[in-house]
């Protein structure tokens, strides 16, 4: 009785390999939005009613790592997102959590990701763990703006603690890559006059 329960248990598991296998082939790369030009960085979404044959790229999520050939740095990266002729006018969430990753990206700024963005679209970026250093003058956050930061998740360093969530630090003088903030400087500025609502979520 007992090795006619395993050869019953062993089949099981044998028709739900072939299935998982089958369910593979039948549909074989459900992320190739990725991969498309006119899709670059979305998510593929399935775009047919029926057992979803065919897929397309999905503009309510963008992720930047996809865009790492188009500028040297982050802010670059993002400004060149924000101006891209894909990104949809009532907004996306920009997933750039995965740089620098093995892009060879800098995360020292050069300029603002909004420069010279007349009336930039809503965004709801998520940014990287680690430190980004921004150039003067600062950044000024459009209206309908949001930034996620990785949580502060503490680690023991050599010398006390050491921080490996979000860090958006300030040039300082003799750094290299960007501009020194002056004294009077503002790193980030929530809000210019006329602008709707800023949400800044460091978590």
């Amino acid at each position: 009785m007992q090795g006619v329960t395993r050869l019953i248990s062993g089949m099981k598991l044998f028709g739900a390999v072939v299935a998982l296998v089958y369910g593979f082939s039948a549909s074989p790369n459900l992320a190739n939005a990725q991969g498309s030009q006119n899709s670059q960085g979305q998510n593929a979404a399935c775009s047919s009613s029926s057992g979803c044959s065919t897929t397309a790229g999905s503009s309510a999520f963008i992720d930047a790592s996809m865009f790492a050939a188009s500028a040297p740095n982050i802010c670059g990266i993002l400004h060149a997102i924000l101006i891209g002729t894909l990104y949809p006018a009532a907004g996306a969430v920009i997933d750039a959590r995965g740089l620098p990753g093995t892009t060879g990206t800098s995360m020292t700024c050069t300029a603002s990701p909004w420069a010279g963005i007349n009336n930039p679209p809503p965004a709801t970026i998520l940014l990287p763990a680690g430190t980004i250093v921004i150039s003067h003058p600062g950044w000024t956050l459009p209206a309908n703006t949001r930034l996620i930061g990785v949580g502060n998740d503490d680690v023991a360093g050599s010398n006390g603690t050491v921080v490996s969530g979000t860090i958006i630090q300030a040039c300082k003088t003799g750094q290299t890559g960007c501009t020194a903030f002056t004294s009077t400087d503002t790193a980030i500025t929530m809000c210019s006059s006329g602008c709707g609502t800023v949400f800044m979520v460091v978590k």
